[in-house]
């Protein structure tokens, strides 16, 4: 992940890395029925990172979108193979909600910011 577990570190690494297709891309016009079960946890990643980037440079629309695209390929955890992946989805989801939150709290939306940080909490009490 990368990130820290709940919602800690921003990376501010470049792009969001290769796309489905080995290219150069992103996987902003992907959607999760596009990849295959092992490729979404590391699309969800890459959407993070690239989220992280915006946040960081101040653009908390385009990041909050972002983060919520990444969550669309973590949103179903149980989907993945194996306790560590369903783990890392789990978290990488909280960190998103979190971070989410946050850009709409920073363009003075409280009201959903609180319920981006509810559904946080609901995931991860702590």
């Amino acid at each position: 992940e990368g990130g820290g577990g709940g919602g800690g570190g921003r990376g501010r690494g470049g792009g969001a890395g290769p796309g489905p297709s080995g290219g150069s891309g992103t996987y902003n016009m992907t959607q999760p029925w596009d990849l295959s079960v092992e490729e979404m946890l590391p699309a969800a990643e890459a959407l993070k990172q690239q989220a992280d980037a915006l946040l960081a440079a101040g653009s908390f629309t385009a990041a909050e979108q972002t983060y919520e695209h990444a969550l669309r390929f973590v949103e179903y955890e149980d989907i993945f193979d194996g306790a560590d992946a369903k783990e890392s989805a789990r978290r990488l989801k909280v960190s998103c909600l979190v971070d989410a939150s946050e850009c709409a709290l920073e363009r003075g939306d409280a009201t959903r910011a609180l319920q981006l940080a509810s559904r946080a909490l609901q995931l991860d009490p702590n």
